[in-house]
């Protein structure tokens, strides 16, 4: 294994494989330097088996190991579900809140008045 520089990262791959980038560097941009198709599928990026979002700066130093994950990884479709249910809940609690400040009332066909 070669030496990492002061300020450098050092990320091994799926395959065992190292690449070198500058501390800071998002898995998205460690993506789009393996392929546009990589980067264009990915979902979000898993560092030293911790799940991160895409544009998260890595700011550790030495040697990271990073799985870029996309829409066609087996798991790929029960967390998109499931930040989906995130998202509703949350659109749904404003809906709740404005309801209940008188917004709006149900005219029992289902409107929204």
């Amino acid at each position: 294994m070669s030496e990492v520089k002061t300020g450098s990262l050092a990320v091994r791959l799926p395959d065992g494989s190292l690449r070198q980038y500058d501390r800071g560097v998002t898995p998205r941009a460690i993506a789009k330097s393996i392929g546009s198709r990589l980067a264009k599928d990915a979902v979000w990026a898993e560092i030293n088996q911790r799940p991160v979002g895409l544009d998260q700066p890595i700011e550790q130093e030495g040697t990271v190991d990073i799985k870029i994950v996309t829409r066609n990884d087996p798991n790929a479709l029960a967390t998109m579900r499931h930040s989906c249910a995130h998202i509703m809940a949350a659109g749904g609690d404003a809906v709740e809140t404005r309801r209940q400040a008188g917004f709006w009332t149900d005219d029992r066909r289902g409107l929204l008045l």
